[in-house]
């Protein structure tokens, strides 16, 4: 099987609201897995987590955590793909 990625066609950032404060944030990320962080060390990440959990108790007025994701979207001609075996 061979990928056709195609041509760009577009490219934008998109805010995202991922939590609706840093206390539900802190919450979400005290126990969850996330395969980005397995390139820091376990000490990296406590840190990070008990930096998120210290502004969250500072948070005075709740808002929102925005997540600025990276779209990008392809068009690609279906007169070039190559045949399935």
């Amino acid at each position: 099987m061979t990928a056709n990625v195609g041509s760009l066609t577009e490219h934008r950032h998109v805010q995202q609201m991922t939590c609706a404060s840093l206390g539900d944030f802190a919450q979400r990320t005290h126990s969850r897995a996330d395969t980005a962080l397995a390139l820091i060390s376990d000490a990296e990440s406590h840190e990070g987590q008990t930096a998120i959990e210290r502004a969250a108790a500072d948070e005075h007025v709740a808002a929102p955590v925005i997540e600025l994701i990276e779209l990008l979207v392809f068009h690609s001609d279906p007169s070039q793909s190559s045949p399935e075996p």
